[in-house]
């Protein structure tokens, strides 16, 4: 048993925190208040007040202020949840890292949350279950799953499964928005660029001339693609049976503005990385 300022170094990982319990015939180690154990190979740093670890298995289990975060300079993730645990996967080379109770994430170019969350060392994929949402620039993502590909420790595509939504804030009452069954969303240089909506597509959309409103654009279609420039949307292209119509401003009423499971949930939105402990529900 060490107390205080403890330092543990095992085949590419560092322990270390305030007090260590160590039982090397197990090896078996529980960790006490200021906990840090970083991963060398995959620059990955977990934090917590208790960790549970076993050296040849390499489980980790972490509650009480869990962090985990994923280094690459400014551009880090931070991420929060009640209990985090790092297991390896089948093959027994990489990392398989789950967090479940009130996960929230934040990344200076995408923030999120949900009730749990897996990430896959072996594809660079984070997956998000339980009513997740996902924020990118100015754009609100939801639906029942979202998969995250990254590559280069950037975003590369995420993949939206069932009851998929998009929505931008046109001005302090007025929403652009998309819907459809499926979404693939496309990153170039971490912002993104295009958007394939694939079964029931759906759009409300706030068509501007400057800052002059043109009209509002309602359209449908099985399949759309969207094309963003600068974080804003530039083109929407409606691909199988499409219905469009361009209704001048006030010819509409305000209910006929929102689609149906339309949810605007920016005040749970992490501004910086010390929100991610703070949890409010929908």
């Amino acid at each position: 048993e060490l107390n205080k300022n403890v330092y543990m170094e095992t085949e590419g990982q560092v322990i270390s925190g305030d007090s260590l319990y160590y039982e090397r015939e197990e090896g078996m180690g529980r960790a006490y208040n200021n906990v840090q154990i970083y991963d060398s190979a995959q620059d990955v740093l977990l934090q917590a007040k208790y960790a549970l670890y076993y050296e040849e298995s390499e489980y980790t289990l972490l509650t009480d202020s869990a962090v985990f975060i994923q280094i690459s300079g400014e551009d880090s993730l931070y991420l929060h949840s009640d209990t985090i645990r790092s297991v390896l996967d089948s093959s027994g080379q990489f990392k398989v890292i789950k967090a479940w109770k009130k996960v929230k994430f934040f990344r200076e170019d995408m923030q999120g949350k949900c009730d749990s969350l897996a990430y896959l060392e072996s594809d660079s994929v984070f997956h998000l279950l339980g009513d997740p949402v996902l924020w990118s620039d100015e754009h609100q993502l939801t639906a029942e799953k979202i998969d995250i590909h990254m590559a280069n420790g950037s975003p590369d595509y995420f993949e939206m499964t069932t009851s998929s939504f998009i929505v931008s804030q046109d001005d302090t009452s007025q929403f652009n928005q998309i819907k459809g069954r499926d979404m693939i969303g496309y990153f170039v240089e971490s912002e993104l660029d295009r958007i394939e909506v694939s079964g029931s597509g759906q759009t409300i959309y706030f068509a501007r001339d400057s800052l002059d409103l043109m009209g509002i654009n309602t359209g449908s279609s099985s399949d759309i693609t969207i094309h963003l420039l600068d974080g804003q949307i530039e083109k929407i292209m409606l691909l199988s049976n499409p219905t469009a119509v361009l209704n001048p401003p006030g010819t509409i009423s305000d209910a006929e503005m929102y689609l149906s499971g339309f949810i605007w949930l920016d005040q749970h939105r992490p501004a910086r990385k010390e929100e991610i402990f703070i949890w409010t529900d929908h």
